[in-house]
C-alpha cells in the first residue's frame, strides 16, 4: 500500500549535513579569533618579560652643553644587559614641587648595542612650562620594541637623574 519511497530522508540528510557544516565554520572563526589575540596577549607579554630581565641601564654622565645656540642636555647612557636598547627613551622632567612636569620621547637615530656606551643630547622643556631653573629631576625611562608590536616603555627599568649632578658644561 504504501511503497512510494519518499525524499524526506534525503532532505533531513542534507539539513543535516549543512547544520555541520555552520557548526564547524563557527568555531574555526572563532578558533581563529582566539589563537590571534592569545598570541598578541603572549607577545606583549613577552616584551615586558623582556622589560624586566633583559633591560638595565646607567647613566655615565650629563651635562649642559649647546647645539646650534640651543641649550641641551647631553646624557651618556651605558647599556649593562645584552638586550639592544632600540627605540629610544621617555623622559619626564619634574620639579621639587609637582611629580610630573614634563614628559617627553626621544627616538634613537641608532640602537645602543649590548653593554655599550653612548651619547644622546635632549633638549630642554619648553621654558614656558618649566624654566630650566625649576628642574630638579630627570626621569630616563628605555624604550625596547619587539618585531610586531610598537615600542614597549619598560617603567621599571627607569633611572632618575638629580639635576644637581648634572654639569653646567661639557
Amino acid at each position: 500500500m504504501y511503497k512510494k519511497r519518499g525524499i524526506s530522508p534525503l532532505i533531513t540528510a542534507i539539513l543535516l549535513l549543512g547544520l555541520v557544516i555552520s557548526l564547524v565554520t563557527v568555531v574555526i572563526v572563532w578558533s581563529q579569533r582566539n589563537i590571534k589575540s592569545t598570541m598578541g596577549k603572549a607577545e606583549e607579554s613577552q616584551v615586558k618579560l623582556s622589560c624586566v630581565t633583559d633591560v638595565g641601564f646607567d647613566i655615565i654622565d650629563a651635562c649642559y652643553t649647546s647645539i646650534a645656540n640651543d641649550e641641551v642636555i647631553q646624557i651618556k647612557i651605558k647599556n649593562n644587559k645584552d638586550k639592544p636598547l632600540n627605540s629610544g627613551f621617555m623622559l619626564m622632567f619634574r620639579d621639587g614641587i609637582n611629580k610630573n612636569i614634563m614628559k617627553a620621547s626621544y627616538p634613537f637615530t641608532k640602537e645602543v648595542k649590548a653593554y655599550e656606551t653612548t651619547t644622546f643630547f635632549t633638549s630642554l622643556p619648553n621654558i614656558d612650562l618649566l624654566p630650566k631653573d625649576e628642574i630638579k629631576e630627570i626621569t630616563v625611562i628605555p624604550k625596547i620594541k619587539s618585531e610586531e608590536l610598537t615600542p614597549e616603555i619598560c617603567l621599571h627599568q627607569e633611572v632618575d637623574l638629580k639635576v644637581g649632578v648634572i654639569a653646567a658644561t661639557c
